[in-house]
């Protein structure tokens, strides 16, 4: 398999300077601004959600985040992100690494195809090692390259069933985040802008509910 860095430079960087974290990581959370209603446009939708609509929306207000294609000089674009990042930093550092990873674009090894839909980023993520004596022995790029050694180990040991065990796992960890990421938010009506409207998470919301 060839190599690449898996872990963004923010993350790495607190995985190294935060050693005696039981995750490897540390991220700073800020307080959202209040009140947490969104501002501008979006301010006048106050029709609140019905429970049962709040994840899928969350799901859809994350995504939208990472994947819209929108002109980020928009004012109500910048707006709505400004308000989702806000909602996000209230987040545990561990929900707030999972959903980042998940979005992370690192494709699978060709060898192990077939799984786009997940994320590889956080498959190895799961298997990075992240003991105080790692985070102070190895380099992020070395953590990579074991947390490789790691899976092909396991492929070889059990064989596809060791790779769906932990794509379950991602699954949860992400799935745990954007809960998370629901609860905070609460039930105000979606900030993605109506030009964005037919944006929807390509996640499969029925492992949310």
């Amino acid at each position: 398999m060839h190599t690449q860095n898996i872990i963004p430079d923010s993350i790495s960087a607190a995985r190294v300077a935060n050693p005696d974290r039981p995750s490897g990581v540390h991220l700073t959370v800020a307080r959202a601004p209040e009140p947490r209603l969104p501002k501008g446009p979006t301010a006048e939708r106050l029709d609140l959600l019905h429970a049962s609509q709040v994840a899928a929306v969350a799901a859809d207000e994350i995504d939208w985040l990472y994947e819209n294609t929108d002109d980020e000089t928009d004012p109500i674009c910048v707006q709505a992100r400004s308000t989702i990042e806000a909602w996000l930093r209230e987040l545990s550092p561990e929900h707030q690494v999972a959903i980042a990873l998940h979005h992370d674009p690192l494709p699978w090894p060709e060898e192990l195809a077939g799984h786009e839909e997940d994320s590889f980023t956080l498959v190895l993520h799961l298997l990075c090692p992240s003991t105080v004596r790692d985070m102070r022995c190895y380099t992020p790029q070395q953590l990579v390259l074991r947390a490789r050694r790691r899976l092909e180990v396991r492929l070889e040991r059990e064989g596809t069933r060791a790779l769906h065990a932990l794509i379950r796992r991602a699954r949860w960890l992400f799935v745990d985040a954007v809960r998370a990421y629901a609860e905070v938010r609460g039930r105000v009506a979606s900030v993605v802008p109506d030009t964005s409207s037919s944006f929807a998470s390509s996640f499969e919301l029925d492992t949310l509910n």
